[in-house]
């Protein structure tokens, strides 16, 4: 018996060029390890040792000699078929590496020493290792079949953690050599679980013309493979960044909304299910509101305040083929009434089925922004539609244009609106090219391409995502197109040069790693992205899902949270030096959600700084610098709720851009009231806000340290 086969085929299955992974191959690219060999030299009574095993040799991968496995490309023998048998090792922190030990059971005639090293991550799976990125490779004495044998490392290596690197040896098939294993058997032996298991077997030269490296296995027995180390840097979880806040937990996707107006950011969460906050404590208002009325449901969506009239309205996804979208209209005294039937918005249809038969459906709805694509100060509404797993037809999207009198239009293939069969999965509206209307932005799964629909006089769409840089690192394979399997989107000002960047979270499988998109970090220039990932300390993650941008030190830059999909995978923390470079900052943010999916920011508790949500409530303590938070009303011109406005804050001599979010990831939505974190600035020297489908607003008399309302017509108040 041995484990199930992870390869992770999410996608149509190309022919890449053959990365044999072998110890002489370098054709891999990607995360660059990290070697400092100034690890100062301790006692080894103060090592730390890592030790997946029980100790004790039992077998060895030759007991599978008989046993195969069925690829895409050929039948491979489990124990004759050349490959890396590897134990992955978790650190917590940095860590200076100082032995290793192996056990070997096979051993070559008159070799007296034979070759191990310590490998980099490669993706943050929990099997998948740079076979070409030592962080250090040595000769091991042979011993005694089955004997443990130690290596002290001449020069310490240095481990940057928090993070996973891996102990391999080659073994060239049956003629070995080959590491002892344990004899425990893990679990029920599919290694499923992330804690499962913790050794893999690669066979680079299997499926090569399929997959990336070969296949790999997580095996359900421990190598006899153990680390010597000590750790460089002591960190108190009671001291990190970010703390947990109790008051309230929150589903996949998430949205903050004030929908009574109070001043602080409510909570609306799949189900819907509705919190109301009152300052900082959270009461389920979800039956009182009307929300969970008989027949409404939702997974996920985006708060907007569609007939102005001041009280913001909820748009829900219906992220299945058998549940349609939901518009619940506020009625401005905490309750809300299901409109959909009257709105005229409708994903109910016969063109695509998911079953294939001739029965209508619902398009699933995976994100959605509202925006307004005319300039007439009404909300319009954007669904980026997804698909159906079962047989992956895809749906096209949605464009909903307001009426003015509680319906809606659809607006199509005439206005320029893509009919393709794509995956959508996120989305969001802002004036990207600072031309006076609303662009939007539709991210695509299933190594589609990604859309950016230009704004044209407010009257149709130009798709200009491939001339701008926004559709993707294009691959071509075996006579087709791919890009990514994108899941968030987010836009935001990196690099602090007052124009637009936009992260888009992309999960890329190892397995298909050389045609796949990675994460997208793209800088703008004179109207034109270009894709900055490689340099920007951003590392490749397997399955990042949803990007959000917050001001953790309230410095004025945008740092880089993204979560991560899978059982063991962790979100990701960057902090940004102000010029869209980042720095790892895991294990100080405190950000312990595993297997994250949506995420939003929202300064929930009204002190200042900007808090987190995925899954769990992460309240700032960390934020030092001066801010000022903004809440803009649209009661001119623009619609209500401000969505797309653009906000400048100039303090210190440095202005910072910010604009309103009418959804963004996949189906979350952040805080629409826009936080600017001023660094050591305690003085605000000029604020001017653009409203869409109005003019550009100058505002006297807002100071720093305070939340503020203004409204389009230049009053100025504490919110």
């Amino acid at each position: 018996m041995f484990p199930t086969l992870l390869v992770l085929a999410a996608c149509a299955t190309p022919e890449p060029d053959p990365d044999t992974g072998a110890p002489e191959d370098t054709a891999d690219t990607g995360d660059t390890a990290v070697v400092d060999p100034r690890c100062p030299l301790v006692p080894e009574a103060e090592w730390l040792v890592q030790d997946w095993s029980n100790g004790a040799a039992s077998n060895s991968m030759a007991r599978w000699e008989e046993s195969e496995f069925k690829g895409a490309e050929g039948t491979y023998n489990l124990y004759t078929e050349p490959g890396w048998e590897a134990v992955r090792f978790e650190m917590d922190a940095p860590v200076c590496v100082h032995a290793v030990e192996v056990a070997w059971a096979e051993l070559p005639d008159g070799a007296a020493t034979l070759p191990f090293g310590l490998y980099a991550d490669f993706g943050h799976n929990g099997f998948d290792f740079h076979p070409d990125q030592p962080l250090w490779e040595g000769e091991l004495a042979v011993g005694e079949a089955d004997a443990w044998q130690r290596q002290v490392l001449d020069v310490p290596v240095f481990f940057a953690g928090p993070g996973l690197f891996y102990g391999a040896s080659w073994r060239e098939g049956e003629a070995g050599p080959s590491l002892a294993l344990d004899g425990d058997y893990l679990d029920d032996g599919d290694c499923a679980s992330w804690d499962e298991c913790h050794s893999s077997v690669n066979y680079p030269g299997a499926d090569a013309k399929s997959y990336y490296n070969g296949i790999t296995f997580a095996w359900p027995y421990d190598f006899l493979v153990r680390v010597h180390y000590t750790v460089q840097e002591e960190f108190d979880a009671a001291d990190a960044w970010f703390q947990v806040d109790p008051v309230v937990s929150a589903s996949a996707n998430v949205s903050w909304g004030d929908y009574d107006d109070d001043g602080d950011d409510d909570l609306m969460t799949n189900g819907p299910t509705l919190y109301r906050n009152d300052g900082g404590a959270f009461t389920d208002v979800t039956a009182a509101s009307g929300v969970s009325a008989p027949g409404i449901y939702a997974s996920g969506g985006v708060w907007g305040d569609y007939d102005n009239d001041g009280c913001l309205d909820y748009f829900g996804f219906g992220a299945s083929t058998s549940q349609g979208d939901l518009l619940l209209h506020a009625n401005c005294d905490g309750t809300f009434t299901d409109v959909t039937a009257a709105s005229g918005i409708s994903d109910w249809q016969s063109d695509r089925s998911c079953a294939g038969g001739d029965d209508p459906e619902y398009s699933p709805t995976a994100g959605g922004t509202w925006t307004d694509f005319d300039n007439d100060g009404l909300l319009d509404l954007v669904q980026a539609n997804f698909l159906c797993f079962d047989s992956y037809t895809f749906y096209p999207d949605r464009f909903w244009h307001n009426l003015g009198d509680g319906t809606f239009e659809p607006w199509g293939e005439d206005r320029g609106i893509d009919t393709d069969w794509l995956a959508g999965r996120g989305a969001e509206t802002i004036d990207a090219d600072l031309d006076g209307d609303l662009d939007v932005s539709i991210v695509n799964y299933v190594l589609q391409r990604n859309l950016y629909y230009q704004n044209v006089e407010g009257t149709e769409f130009a798709d200009e995502a491939s001339a701008l840089g926004l559709r993707g690192d294009e691959t071509r394979k075996a006579g087709t197109t791919y890009y990514g399997h994108s899941i968030g989107v987010k836009w935001g000002d990196l690099d602090n040069d007052l124009d637009w960047d936009v992260v888009v979270g992309q999960l890329a499988h190892p397995r298909f790693y050389d045609f796949s998109d990675k994460t997208d970090v793209l800088l703008q220039d004179a109207g034109v992205w270009t894709n900055t990932f490689a340099t920007s300390g951003v590392e490749y993650h397997e399955t990042h899902s949803n990007p959000s941008l917050l001001d953790i030190e309230n410095d004025g830059d945008l740092d880089l949270f993204i979560t991560e999909v899978y059982a063991g995978r962790p979100t990701d923390v960057y902090t940004n030096a102000g010029d869209a470079t980042f720095t790892k900052a895991r294990m100080y943010a405190g950000i312990t959600t595993e297997n994250g999916w949506g995420s939003a920011a929202s300064d929930y508790d009204r002190d200042g700084d900007q808090d987190y949500l995925a899954y769990s409530l992460y309240r700032n303590d960390v934020a030092s610098g001066h801010w000022v938070e903004l809440r803009l009303v649209g009661d001119v011109a623009s619609n209500r709720s401000a969505i797309g406005a653009i906000a400048w804050v100039t303090a210190g001599g440095v202005t910072r851009m910010r604009s309103v979010s009418g959804g963004n990831g996949t189906g979350c939505q952040d805080s629409q009231t826009l936080h600017f974190g001023l660094g050591e600035a305690d003085t605000v020297e000029a604020v001017e806000v653009w409203y869409p489908g109005g003019e550009t607003v100058t505002y006297t008399g807002v100071t720093a340290d305070g939340a503020w309302r203004l409204t389009e017509s230049g009053a100025v108040s504490a919110l």
